[in-house]
Order: C-alpha cells, then structure tokens, then sequence
C-alpha cells in the first residue's frame, strides 16, 4: 500500500505508539466524517435548489375536484401535495404487510 509520496499508512503507523497511532486513526475519521457531513448538505442545498425551482417554474393553476368539493392550487403545490401523500399511505401500506406477514409467521 504506496501514498503518492512513497510511505504507505502502514510504515508510518508503525513508527508511532499505540496512542499516537489511535490519535491519527482518530483524527483521520473525523475527517472523513466532516467530508461526508459537507456532502451530505451539499446534497440537501441541491435538493432544495431544484424544488424551488420547480415550484417557481410551475405557478399555473389547476382545480382538483372529487364528488363535491374542488380545490384550486398551482400545480407545483399540488404534486408536491401528491408526492407526500403517496409517501404516507406508501409507508402505511407497507407496515401493513409487515403487520400481516409477521402476524402470519407466528400462528406457525
């Protein structure tokens, strides 16, 4: 295992004493950790990014009616309305068959 500059992890690991050695194992996964940390916001800036964008590009207006009663909205609110009502009844759906498949598995 060769770094760029010709040491591997290892070697220098080795010239270390076991806390100076847990101390850079330490330190090398905080690093790590704050990386994925600034992807992670990265990734949620982004997001946020593109449903704002969405709900400026998408300010026309459409009418949702079911039996008597019809609501009028633009239409990026109401497939985002949509969106997390299919994730709600989704996730009831599949705790349901949970439920069920566990219920089953101890009749047995």
């Amino acid at each position: 295992m060769v770094s760029g500059n010709g040491l591997s992890y290892t070697c220098i690991l080795s010239g270390l004493a076991a806390d100076q050695r847990r101390h850079w194992r330490a330190s090398v996964e905080d690093l790590r950790e704050r990386a994925l940390r600034n992807v992670y916001i990265a990734l949620i800036v982004a997001l946020a990014a593109l449903v704002l964008v969405f709900t400026f590009q998408n300010f026309q207006t459409a009418t949702l009616s079911l039996f008597s009663a019809s609501v009028t909205l633009p239409i990026s609110l109401l497939i985002i309305a949509i969106y997390v009502l299919g994730m709600l009844t989704g996730g009831l759906f599949l705790a349901l068959l949970r439920s069920w498949i566990g219920g089953a598995r101890r009749r047995d």
